[in-house]
């Protein structure tokens, strides 16, 4: 039987207690005491302890599902209990701090907007329209929209997960398509420009960003020539480079790489030993480019590009450094006709869609894809002219053959005019059609297909289709018009 009661009765006055709650005491199912606090009111908090004896009962008779309990109980926690939670959960693993404090931002920003107050109140629409008013009142673009949903879904799923939702409440939102809405569109360089930024930045004799212009060249020399991110072009050391008679790698540790998995990718020979003497006088735990990941790259690569009158912006996007390095090492790689997998496996990606998307292609690339294209051997005329299409060139006529037809391995073969004669070009055949046994055959059939050998076009025959039957029947028009019994009398006896 559970017990009513309040709690420091001896200390507190008589309109003290009464703002003091009751509490419930009672033994669970498994003969534990539990206490619970109740209500100001003795009545409701009467009703309280009942329920809760009832619970019990129906948990030691089995009738209780525990699962739907806890979920219940779940659903009605204060969201910030949640989210103290959730917030450990993303600190217990592999990801940065920096992902941390964004995710946690957004989830928050989300919740305000929405003003959801426990787990139980958040729904798709509720979330779609927290996350519009957001970008209405921001301005950010689609591509950051994403983002705010992808973090709310992580939540989301982490609810799921840990068993505090039945189901993911927005799982049915759909993500925006990010390209109708490019806020920061990026170009990839040729390799005439990367080695005129090279040239800039080391004949400079400035500063930016703490960085000398010998070690700005430095640094778009290897992200050209590798592909790296900035985070991990600030966690390069000389122990990163290992160089040997097969050929130079760079390992990239997993903390520092964006899929949190040790990469190792192969270096250039030309550009290993270019930069070999200046990483073998660094110290062995030196950094080779320090703090490279918060220096703000993109100034250096604007100013030094400047310099040779190079626009740092066009109407093809911005060439800042992750675009003078990262994309345009990808898209080369992708010109020069290397084959798009192992491009992947270079730029470290787990999709082929995120390679296809850093490559920077144009007009001219399709030029040059459709001229390597194998054109198929053929043979057409058209009112008596020959047009012939072979791989050594179009309408037969070759460069390499200074405008002369092209010369075909495969015979010739002969046309059927439509007058039922073979074409007069080509002299080694008779005037008269062949007409062979399976042709003749075709002329007596009960079904003919084509006129051969009358006319070179399919014409269809005025007999009946049953003519070599002994059953005589009339034609379709006059049967249809004809009396059943006349159509009996026609019958053999």
């Amino acid at each position: 039987m559970a017990s009513i009661f309040k709690r420091g009765t001896q200390k507190l006055t008589r309109s003290q207690l009464r703002h003091e709650p009751y509490y419930v005491e009672y033994v669970d199912e498994a003969g534990k005491t539990r206490r619970r606090k109740g209500f100001t009111d003795k009545e409701a908090t009467e009703k309280l302890a009942a329920e809760l004896e009832l619970q019990v009962a129906q948990r030691k008779s089995k009738l209780f599902d525990p699962i739907a309990e806890k979920l219940s109980d779940h659903r009605l926690r204060p969201i910030e209990e949640h989210l103290a939670e959730f917030q450990k959960s993303l600190s217990s693993g592999t990801n940065t701090p920096k992902h941390i404090s964004k995710t946690m931002m957004r989830v928050r920003r989300i919740i305000d907007a929405a003003s959801l107050a426990n787990v139980a109140a958040i729904t798709g629409p509720s979330v779609e329209r927290a996350i519009n008013a957001l970008r209405d009142a921001d301005g950010f673009g689609f591509r950051t929209h994403n983002h705010y949903l992808q973090a709310f879904d992580s939540f989301c799923r982490w609810l799921v997960r840990d068993h505090r939702l039945v189901a993911n409440p927005i799982s049915g939102l759909r993500r925006l398509n990010a390209d109708l809405d490019i806020r920061h569109k990026r170009r990839s360089l040729t390799p005439q420009e990367v080695h005129s930024l090279i040239q800039s930045a080391a004949n400079s004799d400035k500063k930016i960003g703490g960085y000398t212009g010998e070690l700005r060249a430095r640094a778009y020399l290897v992200s050209y020539a590798t592909g790296l991110r900035r985070r991990e072009m600030g966690s390069l050391t000389p122990r990163s480079f290992r160089f040997s008679s097969e050929g130079t790698t760079i390992t990239i540790e997993a903390a520092c790489s964006k899929h949190r998995r040790e990469d190792t990718i192969p270096l250039r020979e030309e550009v290993s030993q270019s930069l070999r003497p200046w990483i073998e006088s660094l110290g062995p735990e030196e950094k080779l480019f320090p703090s490279f990941e918060i220096k703000q790259s993109w100034k250096m690569v604007r100013k030094d590009l400047e310099r040779i009158g190079i626009p740092y912006e066009n109407e093809e996007g911005i060439a800042d450094f992750h675009a003078a390095g990262r994309a345009s090492h990808i898209t080369e790689m992708l010109r020069s006709g290397a084959d798009l997998v192992q491009v992947m496996k270079q730029a470290r990606h787990s999709d082929v869609k995120m390679t296809l998307r850093y490559f920077k292609g144009n007009l001219g690339d399709q030029r040059q894809a459709v001229r390597k294209l194998p054109l198929p051997w053929a043979v057409l005329r058209t009112e008596g002219q020959e047009i012939v299409s072979t791989v050594c060139g179009v309408e037969g006529r070759s460069p390499a053959t200074n405008g002369k037809p092209c010369q075909s391995n495969r015979p010739a073969e002969p046309v059927v005019s439509p007058e039922g004669n073979m074409d007069s070009d080509n002299p080694s055949h008779s005037t008269s059609p062949r007409v062979t046994k399976r042709q003749k055959r075709r002329g007596g059939d009960s079904n003919p297909r084509s006129g051969f050998p009358d006319t070179a076009f399919p014409v269809l025959h005025n007999r009946p289709l049953c003519h070599l039957s002994s059953i005589s029947f009339r034609p379709m028009s006059c049967v249809s018009r004809a009396r059943p019994d006349r159509i009996r009398a026609n019958l053999p006896s």
